[in-house]
Order: C-alpha cells, then sequence, then structure tokens
C-alpha cells in the first residue's frame, strides 16, 4: 500500500483490497512484459505518425513489415519499416505525446472545474509524476540517468 501511495502520490486514495492487485496479474512479472509493451506501442506510434505525416514510401514500408513476419529479428525488421528501436526516439516522442494527453486532460478538468483536476481519483500531478517516473526508468535502462 506504502508503494501505490509512494508512486502515485498523497492525492491518490487506496483501498484496501489494492494490497493483493501485485497477484491479480503474475505476467507482469515474466520475460520483460511490461518492457515489450512500451516498447511495441513506441513502434508502433513511430509507425502510425509516419503514415499519417505521408513520411513517402510509410504505408509500403509498414505492409512490408506486416508481411516480414518471423524472418529477422524484431529490431531489423521494425528498422526496415523507418522505427530505429536502437535509439530512444520511439519512447522520447511516446512519452512527449502522453505529457500532451495530461496537459490536455489538465485543461478539460480546469473547464469542467473539477476539484484539484481529479480524474478517476488521479490528479494531473500524479498522472505527469507517473510520466516522469516512466522517464526515469527509460533514462536508466539506456544509461543515460
Amino acid at each position: 500500500m506504502e508503494l501505490l501511495v509512494k508512486y502515485f502520490g498523497p492525492d491518490y486514495t487506496t483501498l484496501e483490497y489494492q494490497k493483493y492487485g501485485w497477484s491479480r496479474i503474475p505476467h507482469f512479472y515474466m520475460n520483460f512484459y511490461v518492457y515489450k509493451y512500451a516498447t511495441s506501442m513506441s513502434a508502433g506510434y513511430s509507425i502510425v505518425n509516419q503514415i499519417m505525416d505521408g513520411k513517402e514510401g510509410a504505408l509500403e514500408a509498414y505492409i512490408e513489415f506486416l508481411g516480414a513476419g518471423g524472418s529477422a529479428d524484431p529490431i531489423t525488421v521494425l528498422k526496415n519499416a523507418g522505427v530505429d528501436m536502437n535509439s530512444s526516439e520511439p519512447v522520447d516522442s511516446l512519452l512527449a505525446y502522453f505529457s500532451e494527453l495530461v496537459d490536455e486532460l489538465e485543461v478539460l478538468l480546469d473547464k469542467k472545474r473539477i476539484k484539484g483536476g481529479t480524474f478517476h481519483n488521479l490528479s494531473c500531478s500524479t498522472w505527469r509524476r507517473a510520466l516522469e517516473n516512466c522517464k526515469g526508468l527509460w533514462n536508466h535502462m539506456e544509461g543515460t540517468g
């Protein structure tokens, strides 16, 4: 429970049953599961942005990416699709987008005059702290933090 409060901050309301939350999803702690989610979301975000920005050849590269299957390791297949997962750019751009979403949430909550800017018992400052924790973890993994 202390870890939840430390992570989410003092504005977060904990309930007694939440102390068992860790046991609900055991695969979170196996085979780099969460890391795979973060990196795949980052890669996907990069691919979508390339296509939506009209980058020449992006759609074709994505279709080739889909057809590649297991023909090469994921880093190589993604690089061929225009995403360099050996750099921090895919993760950095996704974290920047998440920051923009928190900014937007803060504005919307202010417009609705929701006291303390809370959303599902989490304040915007809590979302920002979570974002900073993600950035810090990524920098640590990259050896830059």
